[in-house]
């Protein structure tokens, strides 16, 4: 029924709809009522809530109660409302002291009733069902339309998610309810990808084409992205976390991007991203980019992974290469020479024992001293900007490189964050998804990565790729 959800909302259409009901069945008790001020949500709110327990039925009869509930469905709440109020009616009538009549629904009614209350309400099964379903659906649209923004603080959510004022929350609030309204309020979540994407593509992406959403968003890539970032697996994705997807897909810094599309491509969730993790994410996105499924390119994905794998573990060995060696006073032992332009001087013999005992090898490259880079210096710029060290001093060193044994061990090679966000950008898909730099596909053309392939459907159609339409380069 809904009644439990944080809204409460679906609670709120039925007690409406049993006040509409009253005033058609017992329309002299509702003016009464009325006209004591009295409303029917004050008393009727632990009817439904508790169904009928101890409040108002005794526990012997509500027992009883429940047997019809659950072999008529909830309808039968409504007819036990109604029995109560044309049970009583006279009593109540007679009363014209607004705490008297409120004092016995609360704590008064349960003495009056009895098993009788059943028989007429058994004989009545299933008249109700049309007049309550028209009416949750009228009571629905009126909560829907009241139920706004301004329950919430949308100037301490601006503030927090970083977006420019209230305006903006209270905007992306409307967005948010409004692949399914009265679903979406019920628990203030989305409980289907197919609404989180339709939300996503009006506040993310929204030059874009419907059949993007359709057949783009949800090729693949944002059912990843629900899951992402329903952390605690609960199957929805509340509007705070909606908030913060959009803030990072808006305004974030390229760190915050990064961390989410790392998240999205550890799919096993050790804080790790493997060969394969890269598989699957390239492909959704790939597939997502591109509109249909490129079985003719899974040798290329597949290479293309293996590349950043391979890139990775040339970063962590020329990283690892870097060595510093401190010199309290000169000479160095020297002996250097250079290559030509874009190089370092490389260590081309060693004439001191001294130097030679701090592990300091013929081949390795001098990149500087002191924070001195020797980038592009030639034999005498670097002797004399030695001459002039002041000590102590640091030389920095990089090492031969020897990678070419662990490229064989990619397969098993596990990306930590900061890898993946120096190999990522291999992937230019990737990167402009999570870039945002324009439109997408205005990105990706601007980087010469995605030139429209006419498929079979899109064919007969002038300017149609995929799932998208470009305009034609003139």
């Amino acid at each position: 029924l809904g009644y439990y959800s944080p809204t409460m909302i679906s609670l709120k259409v039925d007690q409406s709809v049993l006040n509409r009901l009253i005033s058609y069945s017992q329309p002299k008790l509702y003016r009464h009522m009325n006209k004591l001020g009295i409303s029917t949500r004050s008393f009727t709110t632990s009817w439904f809530l508790c169904l009928c327990m101890e409040n108002p039925l005794p526990y012997t009869l509500a027992i009883k109660f429940w047997d019809y509930l659950f072999c008529f469905g909830d309808e039968m709440l409504f007819h036990m409302a109604l029995e109560i109020f044309f049970s009583q009616k006279d009593e109540l009538i007679a009363m014209d002291d607004a705490d008297e009549l409120l004092y016995f629904m609360l704590h008064g009614i349960a003495e009056s009733l009895n098993e009788e209350c059943f028989v007429r309400m058994l004989t009545k099964v299933g008249t109700l069902h049309p007049k309550i379903a028209s009416l949750r659906t009228y009571y629905q649209s009126t909560e829907i339309i009241k139920f706004d923004s301004h329950r919430m603080d949308c100037t301490s959510l601006a503030t927090k998610f970083g977006f420019d004022g209230p305006e903006e929350v209270e905007l992306l609030w409307k967005l948010f309810v409004s692949p399914e309204p009265w679903d979406v309020l019920l628990t203030e979540s989305h409980t289907e990808v197919s609404w989180f994407a339709l939300a996503i593509h009006r506040a993310c992406y929204p030059r874009e084409p419907d059949s993007f959403c359709a057949h783009g968003l949800m090729s693949g890539f944002l059912h990843r992205l629900f899951d992402v970032i329903d952390v605690n697996k609960t199957g929805n994705v509340t509007f705070k976390r909606y908030l913060k997807t959009v803030q990072t897909l808006r305004y974030a810094t390229r760190e915050e991007r990064m961390q989410l599309c790392f998240g999205f491509y550890d799919f096993d969730g050790d804080g790790q991203v493997s060969l394969a993790d890269l598989k699957l994410g390239v492909t959704l996105i790939s597939d997502m980019v591109e509109g249909y499924k490129h079985e003719d390119k899974k040798k290329k994905r597949m290479e293309l992974c293996l590349n950043m794998i391979r890139r990775a573990l040339l970063i962590e060995d020329s990283e690892r290469k870097i060595v510093l060696k401190s010199f309290e006073s000169g000479p160095f032992g020297l002996q250097l020479k250079t290559n030509g332009l874009g190089t370092f001087p490389i260590v081309n013999d060693i004439n001191l024992d001294a130097t030679k005992a701090k592990g300091i090898e013929i081949g390795w490259e001098l990149l500087g001293i002191n924070n001195k880079s020797f980038k592009d210096f030639d034999e005498k710029s670097v002797y004399d900007a030695i001459a002039k060290v002041e000590f102590p001093a640091v030389l920095k060193f990089r090492a031969k490189e020897a990678v070419g044994k662990k490229i064989e061990d990619a397969e098993s090679y596990m990306l930590s964050s900061t890898r993946f966000a120096q190999v990522i950008q291999m992937h230019a898909k990737t990167y402009a998804i999570f870039r945002l730099h324009g439109t997408i596909l205005e990105h990706l053309n601007q980087m010469n990565i995605y030139q429209p392939t006419p498929t079979k459907q899109a064919s007969s159609k002038k300017g149609t790729s995929g799932w998208f339409k470009f305009r034609s380069k003139k």
